[in-house]
């Protein structure tokens, strides 16, 4: 037992260990002129979220203002596109511009954001978040000298109204023709950490700017595919829709706060900040340097991986490479189940029985798992409604103890059909049933999130094959960590974007941790000495 729950401890640590936000502090506001400083930002987040700000309201009008403020103290000149529109408060909509112009420009890079906010919501993280970034970025872009490209300054109106400000502006302005690549910032929480969870069709030169360029990023093509899924939109989409490439990036920590009263300044997390405006610079910088007659590239699909690197390749490739490792998956099952059928006792029903024991394992992990989430979630007062915001460590506690507690009891069922013959044939066959599970979970994924789930579930289900094929060696445990830490490392940004409420946070927990039985329980059944040990 103290085997089986130092294996559940050491996988609860690796699946928990990226929830717990950006590793990154807070830039002092004294720092170099040519870094993105948070404590500079700042002070724009807590001017705008000092109160609920649409359209049409007194606070949209003082946001106006500001905005126009603070183009002025960059030493440009802020235009504004103006729109009639009788169906909205006050009549109208107000974007605000300021252009960059380049030294030898090839196009317009575009960086956007939106300073209006839902109604009863004081909008810190969505979009005040934003709009500060945005503002320290460009700063810390001018400071660097003057760009190759010029780049164009969009503060949206009416976002929260159905993108109303970028619709009107890529319809009517002159500018948005001559737009190559957007940088987008938004939020659906108030921390961190800040995902690219989008980058358009001809994404080539914006995944290779984001391999080179940005230091751990968290999103992937796998955070496009759950993106396209939900019924959201960001002012992005407006030149998504028109096929111009960019970097959607987004605060997707602390979902509670997401247009709620509890997106206030108080409760916002200056890292996040932090690592929404260096991930923006980042991109900004790059772009306002590359030849943006190259902008548009073939797509190509990306993975973030443990220790900061992104594989990234051609979008053509993801189809093969699953029905490639799906291939690979079914020998792998069928060579495993052929050695596990000659252990002694050994049946055909045990590998009916081992599918009976996985999808026990999966349901009863879950059930725990959720159990656990609640019951955090209580002691710490999360259950209230309107919920109350949560930091990251508190979901990082959270979700820990779910998967310690989940698979403590897998190895303790394990281990208890480990003490006999019958058990030991069962086991053996579990390996099997956990290939041919990721198959089915390669065609499932594939079907209902499409190509771009596809890279992420083939690279994960790659140390399954392993595992399979190599489950009487004790080698198979660093297989296992390896699937799960890819797993944890690439689904971080998923998770948090999916806990907007302390409802959705339970029933993410139990998701996810039966689906991690399709890469754990192998582990469990290992663990449990066997005629092979």
């Amino acid at each position: 037992m103290m085997r089986v729950l130092f294996t559940a401890l050491i996988v609860a640590a690796i699946v928990a260990a990226p929830w717990m936000g950006p590793h990154t502090r807070v830039v002092a506001a004294d720092a170099p002129g040519r870094v993105f400083s948070g404590a500079r930002a700042l002070p724009i987040v807590n001017e705008l979220a000092r109160e609920p700000r649409p359209m049409g309201s007194e606070a949209h009008a003082r946001a106006l203002a500001l905005v126009h403020r603070e183009i002025t103290k960059l030493g440009l000149e802020s235009l504004e596109h103006v729109r009639p529109l009788g169906h909205v408060p006050g009549g109208r909509l107000v974007n605000v511009l300021a252009r960059v112009p380049g030294s030898d420009s090839t196009g317009v890079v575009l960086l956007m954001t939106h300073y209006d906010s839902r109604e009863g919501s004081p909008g810190a993280g969505d979009d005040a978040s934003g709009v500060a970034a945005a503002f320290e970025a460009l700063r810390a872009l001018l400071a660097r000298g003057v760009p190759r490209n010029d780049v164009v300054l969009l503060v949206t109106d009416g976002e929260e109204r159905g993108l109303l400000g970028a619709r009107a502006f890529g319809a009517e302005h002159e500018w948005a023709q001559e737009v190559r690549l957007v940088v987008n910032l938004d939020a659906i929480g108030n921390a961190g950490p800040a995902a690219l969870f989008e980058t358009g069709e001809q994404n080539g030169a914006v995944v290779r700017a984001i391999a080179e360029h940005v230091d751990a990023p968290v999103g992937g093509s796998f955070a496009t595919a759950v993106y396209r899924s939900m019924p959201n939109d960001t002012d992005y989409s407006v030149f998504r829709a028109r096929g111009v490439p960019g970097a959607n990036i987004a605060l997707t920590g602390n979902g509670r706060a997401y247009h709620s009263v509890l997106d206030t300044p108080e409760n916002f997390d200056p890292r996040g900040l932090q690592h929404m405006g260096d991930v923006a610079l980042a991109m900004l910088g790059a772009f306002a340097a590359m030849d943006l007659a190259e902008a548009e590239q073939p797509m190509r699909r990306f993975i973030p991986l443990p220790g900061g690197a992104v594989l990234h390749f051609p979008a053509s490739w993801a189809r093969p490479f699953a029905w490639f490792v799906g291939v690979v998956l079914l020998l792998a099952a069928a060579v495993s189940s052929r050695r596990a059928s000659r252990l002694p006792g050994a049946t055909p029903a045990h590998a009916v029985q081992a599918i009976v024991l996985v999808v026990a394992l999966a349901i009863l992990g879950a059930a725990l798992a959720a159990g656990a989430v609640a019951s955090g979630l209580f002691a710490f007062g999360g259950w209230s409604e309107p919920p109350s915001p949560t930091r990251a460590w508190q979901v990082h506690v959270r979700l820990f103890f779910a998967v310690a507690l989940a698979f403590t009891a897998h190895g303790a069922v394990c281990a208890w059909l480990a003490r006999g013959e019958r058990g030991r044939a069962m086991l053996a066959q579990v390996p099997a049933v956990m290939a041919i599970a990721w198959v089915m979970a390669l065609v499932g994924l594939g079907r209902f999130l499409g190509d771009d789930a596809l890279p992420l579930v083939a690279l994960c289900a790659v140390p399954v094959v392993f595992t399979a094929l190599l489950a009487h060696r004790r080698v198979v445990a660093v297989f296992v960590l390896l699937g799960v830490a890819l797993a944890a490392q690439t689904l971080q940004g998923i998770y948090h974007v999916s806990t907007t409420s302390p409802k959705q946070e339970v029933q993410l927990a139990a998701i996810l941790v039966a689906l991690g039985t399709l890469l754990v329980a192998t582990w469990p059944a290992r663990m449990a000495p066997t005629p092979e040990s």
